[in-house]
């Protein structure tokens, strides 16, 4: 019995010498700062990311990514044309929007570690419309719960070579953007800024660079334990594959989003996850519960040359192709089974005759089962024939004369 009291005894001793050298209000991190995180967002691609302000503030986001709704597409890097703009990451649209929708939304997001909470208090960035005159804005912040702030409705960058300047801020080639946010609730999941892009044209673009969140983040760390997600493709170079949230460690039970596009050549097949799950949809997902390699599987379509030419006088421009090639080693490339619609256009010079298939239409479909070599053929127009024969006949008409009479004018 005296055994057994002075082991409670010691066991009693080392938990309070534990207590004593780490007392738990000491060991779980309290935080309580104001942070800055920053996109430059001049690289023109997906997959860029903030850093932080003071830099060890970074510790106390799990994650940070851009998010891009289906109808904008990553366009390319691009400065406004005034001296000292920066580079600025441009979007382009599927289609026109005429208002704000979850498809034409650029968010820019960070996520507060488990325990944490943050509050912003402003957001700024710069943009400009290129190539047009059209564009709008929506921005707001959007809270964790879903919940939005509105910011500003109706906004309209300047253009990048100042013809259509924004006259609110003097003109500039770019248009600097700032709001103090009030009124938004302290988040602590996914939360950012949504900047909404519509009445833009399908095929022009708007950018945004300098993206800035400003506010403060709150709360005690919790010991929440730390999964590592790895991403491949098989085979390597077949597809490129998107989490949402963004990152590479995530808290035990975050809710995961996989969506994958596939590359030219290639069939989306399914997923295979290294805990077993597979799935043939589209779009996995998933709540990670530890480590774990998700992979985006495809295998190989055959794919088929189509060259396409003109003679009688026409030029290669005068047939277009439909659907658009994919252009591989300077060959115009197809998958197997893609019906291509190809159209010869004449011009005021040359009618279209026929197509060395033997069809005398100007528009014809090839099934792509094989590598193909199509020739349309163009003759002179008969207008211009035509035209030709009455200016000759007038040529001939006309008799020269032996003599010229020279007039001497009359003097008045």
């Amino acid at each position: 019995m005296y055994k057994k009291n002075l082991k409670a005894i010691g066991y009693a001793l080392i938990l309070l010498l534990g207590w004593a050298n780490c007392p738990l209000p000491v060991c779980a991190q309290t935080v309580n700062e104001s942070v800055t995180a920053t996109w430059p967002f001049d690289e023109g691609t997906a997959g860029q990311t903030a850093s932080f302000t003071p830099e060890e503030s970074s510790t106390y986001f799990n994650n940070n990514y851009v998010q891009v709704g289906s109808n904008l597409s990553y366009y390319r890097a691009k400065a406004a044309n005034g001296d000292g703009e920066p580079v600025q990451t441009t979007f382009q649209p599927g289609e026109q929007d005429s208002g704000p929708t979850d498809n034409n939304a650029v968010e820019f997001m960070i996520v507060p570690k488990t325990g944490l909470s943050f509050t912003p208090t402003k957001v700024s960035f710069v943009s400009s419309k290129f190539g047009t005159g059209g564009g709008k804005l929506d921005i707001s912040w959007v809270n964790s719960d879903g919940s939005t702030v509105s910011l500003a409705t109706g906004e309209s960058p300047s253009r990048e070579n100042g013809s259509d300047p924004n006259e609110t801020f003097g003109g500039q080639y770019s248009t600097p953007f700032s709001f103090n946010v009030t009124g938004a609730a302290a988040s602590t999941g996914a939360c950012g800024l949504r900047v909404n892009i519509y009445s833009l044209g399908a095929n022009k673009d708007l950018g945004f660079a300098n993206v800035v969140i400003e506010g403060t983040i709150s709360g005690t760390i919790l010991d929440v334990k730390q999964c590592n997600l790895t991403v491949q493709v098989s085979p390597e170079g077949a597809g490129t594959v998107n989490v949402v949230p963004v990152g590479n460690v995530f808290d035990e039970n975050t809710a995961l989003t996989f969506t994958q596009t596939r590359n030219f050549g290639y069939r989306f097949t399914g997923w295979s996850v290294s805990d077993g799950t597979t799935s043939e949809e589209a779009e996995l997902a998933y709540t990670i519960t530890g480590d774990v390699t998700v992979t985006a599987n495809y295998e190989r379509i055959n794919t088929y040359a189509l060259s396409y030419g003109a003679t009688g006088g026409g030029r290669d421009y005068m047939i277009s192709p439909t659907p658009t090639p994919t252009v591989v080693d300077g060959k115009n490339m197809y998958e197997e089974g893609t019906e291509v619609t190809l159209t010869a256009t004449g011009n005021y010079i040359l009618d279209f005759s026929n197509w060395s298939t033997g069809e005398t239409t100007p528009e014809i479909k090839v099934t792509m089962d094989q590598d193909r070599n199509v020739t349309a053929a163009f003759a002179a127009s008969k207008d211009v024939i035509a035209g030709w024969a009455s200016i000759s006949r007038a040529i001939t008409a006309v008799k020269p004369t032996s003599t010229l009479t020279k007039t001497t004018p009359t003097r008045l």
